[in-house]
């Protein structure tokens, strides 16, 4: 996952590695070692939790796909989102096969901390 503020970008390789501010861009870059060579889709559900997303009516899922496309002996796709509510947030990713069958998925959690605003 990289995370984008202030045109910084940083790197982040675990999920629950650390919490982030909110008002930032995520970009969630999948890597896939195919067992075969078959096209693959990425499917992403996030899950936004915690009294400031149900304030906002922010609680339901939202879901992308994304084909992979194929290079450098592996399978890539990329899922944008961005962080707006203090919270624990759930992105489950999921690569599917051709046939629908589900061949691998990860879950990151993260939680996105306040930003304190001085005015």
């Amino acid at each position: 996952m990289t995370t984008t503020a202030n045109n910084v970008e940083k790197h982040f390789y675990c999920p629950y590695s650390e919490s982030l501010d909110k008002r930032i861009s995520l970009n969630f870059h999948v890597i896939f070692n195919p067992p075969s060579g078959q096209p693959y889709t990425v499917k992403a559900v996030k899950r936004t939790t915690g009294p400031e997303a149900q304030r906002n009516s922010a609680l339901k899922e939202v879901k992308k796909d994304r084909l992979m496309n194929f290079y450098a002996g592996q399978w890539h796709a990329d899922i944008s989102e961005a962080t707006s509510y203090h919270g624990l947030h759930h992105m489950i990713i999921t690569i599917i096969d051709s046939r629908c069958r589900e061949v691998d998925n990860t879950i990151f959690s993260i939680y996105i901390s306040w930003a304190w605003e001085i005015k």
